[in-house]
């Protein structure tokens, strides 16, 4: 096991699970336990539509599907996580996934709640909790990119005090705002002296 796996370990131990209120909890598990959970209910919270197109692989040559397969392979292994989100009766009820992005930058991938249990504030909550977790294993920057209409992820994490950083056109997903939080203050205040916020 390497030094980062004993530190991932360590903070898991000490973040999760993470109470979120009303009864809602969230913990971190296998990607085996992860999956089939997130391909059966994906698209009931991402709805596919014209905009967003999901690109798949299994529609190009074996080479790039292989080259894929091997890129997210070493990429995921520096430091992955899946999250679960579980109502009082234990049911999941959502998910979030991220990695690290580089040596100082978590990214949030991809983060979706059942919208039967939408408006319960488990984002919010999460949010604040899942910083300390991200802080605790030596990241100075949090980010995420978002759909410009995806009130229900921006103004939480607004709030929270994410900024915005900037625009994608994705080829995929449309339009995309990204939003970082610096975890340390010195890391903020140079963005604000620099971008004269």
């Amino acid at each position: 096991m390497s030094d980062l796996d004993k530190k991932v370990m360590k903070a898991r131990d000490k973040g999760f699970p993470m109470k979120l209120g009303k009864g809602y909890w969230c913990t971190s598990v296998s990607e085996e336990l992860f999956n089939p959970f997130i391909m059966k209910n994906f698209n009931k919270v991402f709805p596919p539509n014209k905009r967003c197109i999901h690109f798949s692989y299994k529609d190009v040559t074996k080479k790039r599907q292989q080259a894929k397969r091997e890129l997210s392979k070493d990429y995921l292994t520096s430091h992955c996580d899946y999250i679960l989100f579980y109502n009082k009766n234990n049911e999941p009820v959502g998910w979030m996934t991220g990695e690290a992005d580089d040596g100082q930058t978590y990214y949030m991938r991809n983060t979706g709640i059942l919208k039967s249990h939408q408006g319960n504030k488990i984002y919010r909550n999460f949010l604040m909790k899942f910083e300390e977790y991200i802080k605790d294993l030596g990241y100075e920057r949090i980010s995420g990119q978002h759909h410009g209409n995806n009130t229900q992820v921006l103004v939480p994490k607004l709030k929270a005090g994410f900024i915005i950083t900037g625009f994608e056109n994705h080829e995929n997903h449309g339009t995309l705002i990204k939003l970082v939080k610096h975890l340390q203050k010195d890391r903020q205040d140079i963005y604000i002296d620099k971008f004269n916020i």
